[in-house]
């Protein structure tokens, strides 16, 4: 069965920033994936392939659960200073030496669970890493939407000494081994089974499994008609708002710039392009651009970024006050021929990006699906 694929535009994404503003939580946590998801295509020791780290921007990064302030927790911290070296378990025959540095007990959800903490004295003499900690875990979600091998988190020694640490589950990643099983990674100690579901941080990406399944679709195939939303819902968050198909799928999106991602079901089993909207922005402070000027640059940009590029239209539009340029144009992304829907505007120093993206053989069909969900969006 071929895979149901979701690609979008990230045109400009190499001169994308986080638009300057008073920090949220959100924000941390979108900072936070940003930053673990470009380290997968620019570090040298990504698990990734080349041919994967396409596919992999082509996705926007890792998917993940919705950001949950509750799966952040102050633990109770008991310190286990006799504890002995141990050798710990992991995917191979590789066994590195921990330390069980504590034990932190908290409540979530109304139940109280345990998990050991580890240390490393190897780690600990690497520079950066003096106070470094580690969090290994498996839930009810291992082997189902999480890796079954566990997900991990980073932590750091408690500057204090008041007997608490933090444990933010919107931070967990998954280990190299979940790309590649030519890496060994440490096996989550058994004690730290949590006997519920931590709908918080990295979803598994087998990239290995999806990326094959795409590159070995020669052709789109398109079934008529498009699935009727079930009904519309409602996104509304510290940065935005907008209302879209409340059976399509919204995620946030963590990659430069990038704020979320909402995307349409399947029309088949032989469907594998996801039409979908997502939301970009750039700080272009310094530039001296008004919005001709953006358009202007950013249409260049399309013509050399896509293959088979065409400009269909672009045109200034002005709605009860709001003013911004709408640009239509076609390009190929991975083989698969799609047509763009994209709104500009500048606020101050910073050009916001709104795009639909569709298979150039369904643009028709789910105009009044897009013209809804970007009509409906706005800033806070």
């Amino acid at each position: 069965m071929l895979k149901h694929i979701t690609l979008f535009c990230l045109l400009l994404s190499t001169s994308l920033f986080v638009l300057a503003q008073e920090e949220t939580y959100e924000q941390e946590i979108f900072d936070f994936r940003t930053e673990h998801n470009e380290g997968f295509l620019s570090n040298d020791k990504s698990p990734l392939s080349e041919e994967h780290k396409e596919y992999f921007e082509m996705l926007g990064g890792h998917p993940y659960f919705p950001i949950d302030v509750a799966y952040k927790v102050v633990a109770d911290l008991k310190l286990t200073p006799q504890e002995k070296p141990f050798a710990l378990k992991t995917s191979t025959d590789r066994l590195p030496i921990y330390i069980k540095y504590g034990i932190a007990s908290f409540e979530l959800k109304g139940e109280t669970y345990e998990l050991t903490i580890l240390r490393s004295e190897d780690i600990e003499k690497m520079e950066g890493y003096e106070d470094y900690l580690f969090l290994a875990f498996t839930d009810l979600t291992s082997g189902e939407e999480t890796y079954g091998g566990g997900r991990y988190i980073d932590l750091r020694r408690p500057k204090t000494d008041e007997g608490k640490i933090v444990i933010d589950f919107n931070k967990a990643y998954q280990p190299y081994c979940a790309y590649s099983d030519t890496y060994s990674c440490p096996i989550p100690p058994k004690e730290n089974f949590l006997n519920t579901r931590i709908e918080a941080g990295i979803k598994h990406l087998d990239i290995e499994e999806k990326a094959a399944a795409f590159y070995t679709s020669t052709e789109a195939s398109v079934a008529n008609p498009v699935p009727t939303p079930t009904g519309w819902a409602t996104i509304s968050t510290d940065l935005f708002s907008f209302t879209f198909p409340e059976n399509w799928e919204y995620r946030h999106v963590a990659m430069t710039g990038s704020k979320f991602l909402v995307s349409s079901l399947a029309e088949s089993e032989s469907d594998v392009f996801a039409e979908n909207m997502n939301y970009l922005t750039q700080d272009i402070s310094g530039m001296d651009m008004d919005l001709e000027a953006y358009t202007k640059l950013s249409v260049s940009q399309i013509e050399t970024y896509f293959e088979n590029a065409k400009l269909i239209s672009s045109e200034r539009m002005d709605i009860e006050g709001r003013v911004f340029q709408k640009v239509i144009y076609l390009g190929d992304q991975g083989g698969i021929p799609l047509k763009y829907m994209q709104y500009y505007w500048l606020e101050g120093d910073t050009a916001h990006i709104l795009t639909f993206t569709s298979h150039q053989d369904s643009y028709d069909r789910y105009k009044p699906i897009m013209y809804k969900m970007m009509d409906s969006f706005q800033l806070k």
